[in-house]
């Protein structure tokens, strides 16, 4: 007879042997934590990188990354990011998107006025970099005090800068390495003109001033495609997906692609991470509306003054270099070693906004003692229709049933050394013939090793002896098939202390 239990699509007439897995969210042998996870990063290169376009290139180093996509490319620059947080330990592949084509990069545009005569300085922000300009009593006109900021600008972080600047008689235009609409999320500010020379003024312009004074970039235009480069890493397990293009209609291609490749006939267990510095209602469109992903992780760092870009590549290099060794990682108050803290302290997300933002399955970041930190990582799933769904919440939900998933996949392939046959399970006063895996033996392995996660040591899953594996011989398709419940251990994230003052 047929099992009860029965995975989606493997029907009885998929012969394809070997070790197939189905999951449900919500409801010697190396061991897999020594597999390095990989952290693979989507975005454009510039016209300087070697890499060809919808390739899937390794770099071990950030002047390898600088020469493979372009010191200045969006790619290159994710890769800086992932190798700040995890440093040699990050297994850091990027794929090169292809820019959209007649796309125009974004610009900002600096303008001096005034004639000086006396030196000073001029303190300015663009993205996650503060510099200061040295203005010579000399640099009396404003095209002088523009070509010391174009020099100042062009040499910062060594070349591998987003951007360069150029002078027209006083005018700096600010120009994006890479055209596309993602451009116009880049920020700047004229941060302190206290010490300036006297009678010099400078403004930026850009798009529409947010509330923190920073000028967005304005003029990017042009929508890239993920399709091409996702296709080119079709067959291959990524681990951790660092995704620049943070459009809706991009992340609906990633959902799929990350959905297929999980099914139980391709078996390749993705995890993509997107990030946004947008509104809250912007973020809420692409969290919550447009992924809703159990898979998906989205990063909320509200007036975040890094590129997003840089953002999710932090976020996925954190994990990779993580989960390897503990799924089942709390994330919660975790402090990025380099991401640049908010413009200003209240910048930080309210409480109320904080809460929003975990009911719509977005992963958000506050400024803690100057250092951009993770409230808590959570996944994109927050809803089942349209009515509120959390019981997968924490990134944790997700990552220890696939991090299971791949253990018990491991084991089965141990045991076939041994038991290249399988068959039902024999009375319980008989052994079960030499070589042969029936489902008692399976089960019993499975719960020895669901014990073990169990333990003090993992503390990955609870309630093993409670939720026990249940494994059944199908005689018409001539196979054991298995279920386990997996209930990961809950992470210390609350605790509420009433204090009543008691009068004498």
């Amino acid at each position: 007879m047929s099992a009860s239990i029965v995975i989606d699509g493997f029907t009885l007439d998929d012969k394809v042997p070997g070790f197939v897995s189905q999951r449900t969210f919500g409801g010697g042998k190396q061991s897999i934590g020594s597999i390095p996870l990989k952290c693979v990063a989507f975005g454009n290169k510039t016209s300087g990188g070697t890499a060809a376009l919808n390739s899937m290139t390794q770099a071990t180093s950030p002047a390898q990354a600088a020469s493979l996509w372009g010191a200045r490319s969006e790619l290159a620059r994710m890769a800086y990011a992932a190798f700040e947080e995890g440093g040699s330990g990050v297994a850091f592949h990027g794929v090169v998107v292809d820019e959209a084509s007649g796309g125009a990069a974004a610009t900002a545009t600096v303008t001096f006025t005034g004639t000086t005569a006396t030196s000073g300085v001029v303190t300015f922000q663009f993205d996650e970099q503060i510099f200061v300009v040295n203005f010579q009593a000399s640099d009396t006109s404003p095209t002088l005090r523009a070509v010391a900021f174009v020099t100042a600008f062009n040499a910062l972080q060594d070349g591998n800068f987003f951007a360069t600047a150029a002078n027209s008689s006083g005018v700096v235009t600010v120009t994006c390495a890479n055209v596309g609409l993602r451009g116009n999320q880049h920020t700047a500010w004229v941060v302190d003109t206290s010490a300036q020379p006297a009678s010099n003024t400078v403004v930026i312009t850009g798009g529409t001033a947010l509330a923190n004074g920073g000028i967005p970039f304005t003029g990017g235009t042009g929508a890239d495609d993920i399709t091409a480069a996702l296709n080119a890493t079709d067959g291959v397990q990524l681990d951790f997906l660092a995704v620049a293009q943070n459009d809706s209609t991009n992340l609906g291609v990633v959902e799929s692609h990350v959905a297929a490749k999980a099914a139980f006939d391709v078996g390749l267990l993705d995890t993509y991470v997107v990030a946004g510095n947008g509104t809250q209602s912007a973020s809420l469109a692409l969290a919550q509306t447009q992924m809703n992903d159990a898979l998906g992780q989205f990063v909320w760092a509200p007036l975040g003054v890094e590129h997003p870009s840089r953002t999710a590549a932090r976020m996925a290099a954190v994990r990779s270099i993580t989960e390897g060794a503990q799924p089942n990682t709390n994330y919660n108050g975790r402090q990025f070693k380099k991401a640049p803290p908010n413009y200003r302290v209240q910048d930080s997300p309210s409480r109320a906004t904080k809460k929003t933002a975990l009911n719509s399955g977005m992963t958000i970041l506050e400024t803690v003692n100057g250092k951009l930190t993770i409230v808590r990582a959570i996944c994109s799933h927050s809803l089942n229709g349209s009515t509120p769904d959390y019981r997968v919440l924490d990134v944790s939900n997700v990552a220890v049933p696939i991090r299971i998933t791949k253990e018990l996949g491991a084991a089965y392939a141990a045991m076939l050394v041994d038991m290249p046959f399988a068959g039902p399970d024999v009375s319980d006063d008989q052994l079960p013939p030499k070589g042969v895996l029936t489902p008692r033996i399976w089960a019993h392995e499975v719960t020895a090793l669901m014990t073990l996660w169990s333990s003090g040591d993992f503390n990955w899953v609870t309630a093993v002896d409670d939720n026990p594996t249940v494994a059944q011989w199908d005689s018409d398709a001539q196979r054991i098939m298995s279920s386990t419940p997996v209930i990961v251990r809950a992470h210390n994230n609350q605790l509420g202390a009433k204090i009543n003052q008691i009068a004498a």
